[in-house]
């Protein structure tokens, strides 16, 4: 594999791996997204603007019938939908199609440390709504309709503070559909 920084993973039906990577320069400008196969083949390296820098991986479930992941580009602390578009013969490749579907979340450069601090949990649920962590402004943010969204979203506000301390990994617990955040 040739990721200089993996942050975030998720996995396709086809058992595919995609990897949400930072990139080697240490700032996310050459960071990008990859699709691995399981025998460890890379399949596609994705470097469009909208999906540098990334930060946080997930799947769509093919919710509706389509099949996208969301990334983050921590250089701009916004959140990416890369459309999987299928083949146009059977049995060719799929497509991919980029669009931007949040503004700006509360990227901020780097925390104390030097680590980037900003959106990177990513949950997507059955009815298409897309959480994310965002460690910059500690809150959860809604994203609706993110598998067909058209234009970006500043999102929705669901939790703000308390407890949330730079939220970075977050989770959906299958058994009660409760959000699980890791600060």
């Amino acid at each position: 594999m040739t990721t200089a920084g993996p942050v975030a993973l998720a996995f396709a039906p086809n058992g595919n791996l995609w990897i949400a990577n930072y990139g080697a320069a240490g700032n996310g400008s050459d960071g990008n997204v990859q699709i691995v196969k399981p025998s460890g083949v890379v399949v596609a390296t994705f470097a469009d603007p909208k999906v540098i820098g990334g930060w946080g991986q997930a799947y769509n479930g093919g919710f509706g019938g389509k099949s996208a992941f969301f990334t983050v580009n921590i250089t701009t602390g916004t959140v990416a939908r890369i459309n999987i578009v299928p083949p146009a013969v059977a049995g060719g490749p799929p497509t991919f199609t980029f669009d931007q579907i949040t503004s700006n979340l509360g990227f901020t450069p780097t925390s104390p440390g030097g680590t980037p601090v900003g959106p990177l949990g990513l949950v997507h649920t059955a009815d298409d709504m897309l959480y994310i962590a965002e460690g910059a402004t500690n809150s959860i943010i809604a994203i609706p309709n993110s598998t067909t969204a058209t234009s970006q979203s500043a999102g929705t506000v669901v939790y703000k503070d308390g407890a949330l301390n730079q939220p970075a990994g977050m989770t959906l617990n299958p058994l009660n559909g409760d959000l699980i955040i890791a600060n």
